[in-house]
């Protein structure tokens, strides 16, 4: 049975609000059920932390990546 390895929110300044958890090797919106394809690959523990209309993921085993309301990439994380 996969586990949840962390919980997060995104709320931007234009009203969109998304819940997000890391689940079964991928981050998936908890609203509508749809992962994002992530592979990550670790049951290591999740982090979320939201700053300027962005959410940023970190799990210490991948490249840190970044949410801006609909797609995830590693803009401003190098």
């Amino acid at each position: 049975m996969a586990n949840i390895n962390g919980i997060g929110g995104y709320n931007s300044s234009g009203g969109t609000n998304v819940l997000l958890a890391a689940f079964n090797n991928d981050l998936v919106n908890v609203s509508t059920g749809t992962g994002y394809g992530l592979n990550l690959n670790s049951s290591n523990n999740v982090e979320f932390e939201p700053f300027l209309d962005r959410l940023f993921m970190q799990n210490y085993d991948s490249v840190p990546k970044t949410f801006n309301g609909t797609t995830w990439s590693r803009e401003y994380v190098g």
